[in-house]
């Protein structure tokens, strides 16, 4: 079974670890709002690729990490104007004190300027507390009085804009969504049909997901990003409605919407669609459809190499290698060519975790290609200097050690890791997104034990499913 956790070694790198070279980065050559594109667009695929065990603004930081680019092209986005932001450089920085100490002599838009980016800085700092929580309410509440004070439109939208998102994080779902409809509304009034379709993809992108109206917002707000042709702005969305067809499993209409950003992508210069091409090779395995999903895995993978971002190349190694070793086709040797690819490219490009995930799936084909010497050597020498640090990478680990002990008849030590699989699935039961992985664990050790001619051991794994 094919899983969807790929990154998550990749998230215990140490910062400095993350950016590829500035001289090779294409996306220092984006105008802002491709970078904000580019931001979120790989942000989201990493949360989802994460399978939600990072906070979302975790995977935002992470993004803006790898690419090399300014945090605040993200917080700022909903009240940006591109005139000058006082104490930017300030926060970009992480200089608090003196952006706040600077604040005190701010008046009028200034100080609001200042307010909203000091709100947005607690507002999507990474594994935020209650006390960052209490900070963004009270700058951002500042904001909207001022602005409403003021009577300027733009501060006012863009304050509860911001405050609309504050509440969606704290989980007031129906205040988040009524400031947002604030904005809808005075949009609509002022006749800002540029402001309408970002307030109402806003709308429908901090919508629950039953929210029965969150898909009308967005297609809404394509509808006006077409008329104005607005192609970054169409992108934008088309991730945003993408997502929703995933999720509710309407994959031709995903598909159709992945092609038609990579179709404008391509239009405008946005040189970044290996993202898209990973994505289709993915869905294209899952499907089964191997020759599809090797064809877009190599699309992915050119598409990288040409743009010279290698900073995540290990992922997209990994996906061809996944593809050799998954559903449709069995080829051990070609998928261990692209897994030791996945950790050779790591090291040429600085880093020294990401390359984690394609040690572990080695291991794991060595051990059913029962090279069980080689799989327990490798994964000793690396586990020795690099043990692994999150449930999945343990699970797979402790698989292809259990499988290797089994083929060498040492029963004691193959019982010592399954029992190791069975306490950490139970660790992992409670989150629905890994049911996939533990089914996969399972059914693979009842298969090995069916051929081993103890069909009541199978059935006792099958039972844990």
């Amino acid at each position: 079974m094919i899983r969807l956790l790929f990154f998550t070694a990749l998230f215990f790198l140490p910062p400095n670890s993350y950016s590829q070279s500035n001289a090779k980065n294409a996306s220092l050559n984006y105008k802002p709002e491709m970078q904000r594109l580019l931001i979120k667009l790989l942000g989201t695929n990493l949360y989802n690729i994460f399978q939600w065990q990072i906070d979302y603004d975790s995977s935002i930081v992470l993004a803006c990490q790898v690419e090399g680019l300014s945090h605040s092209l993200f917080v700022n986005e909903s009240f940006d104007d591109g005139s000058p932001l006082p104490g930017k450089e300030l926060i970009e920085r992480k200089n608090i004190p003196s952006a706040i100490q600077l604040l005190a002599n701010l008046h009028g838009a200034d100080r609001i300027k200042l307010l909203l980016q000091l709100g947005g800085y607690f507002l999507f700092k990474p594994r935020s507390d209650k006390e960052d929580m209490s900070y963004a309410r009270h700058y951002l509440t500042e904001a909207l009085t001022l602005s409403d004070y003021l009577g300027i439109l733009n501060w006012k939208n863009g304050s509860r804009s911001m405050l609309g998102k504050y509440y969606y994080q704290v989980g007031d779902f129906l205040k988040s969504k009524s400031y947002f409809s604030e904005v809808v509304n005075a949009c609509n009034i002022s006749g800002d049909e540029t402001g309408l379709a970002r307030a109402l993809a806003d709308r429908g992108n901090y919508a629950l997901y039953n929210d029965t109206g969150k898909l009308s917002d967005m297609n809404r707000a394509l509808d006006l990003f077409r008329r104005q042709n607005d192609k970054v702005g169409q992108i934008d969305i088309l991730a945003r409605i993408s997502e929703l067809h995933f999720i509710q499993g309407l994959w031709v209409d995903c598909k159709k919407e992945w092609i038609e950003s990579v179709d404008l992508a391509k239009e405008i210069g946005f040189r970044h669609i290996h993202i898209y091409y990973d994505a289709l090779a993915y869905m294209e395995q899952v499907k089964g459809n191997t020759i599809n999903a090797i064809y877009y895995a190599d699309q992915a993978i050119r598409t990288m190499e040409e743009i010279n971002d290698q900073a995540l190349s290990s992922h997209f190694y990994f996906r061809k290698g996944n593809i050799y070793g998954g559903v449709g086709i069995v080829d051990r040797e070609r998928s261990n060519y692209w897994y030791r690819k996945a950790i050779e490219s790591a090291g040429e490009t600085g880093t020294n975790r990401l390359w984690y995930t394609s040690f572990v799936w080695l291991s794991r084909n060595l051990a059913w290609s029962k090279r069980y010497k080689e799989a327990l050597e490798l994964i000793d020498s690396v586990t020795a200097k690099f043990p692994p640090l999150n449930p999945l990478d343990k699970i797979y680990l402790a698989q292809a050690k259990a499988f290797s002990y089994f083929g060498l008849n040492q029963e004691s030590l193959a019982e010592k890791n399954f029992a190791e699989i069975d306490f950490i699935a139970d660790q992992l039961s409670s989150q629905p997104q890994m049911y996939n992985d533990i089914w996969s664990v399972y059914d693979d050790v009842a298969e090995m034990y069916i051929s081993a001619g103890n069909i009541k051991k199978a059935k006792e794994c099958l039972h844990k499913i």
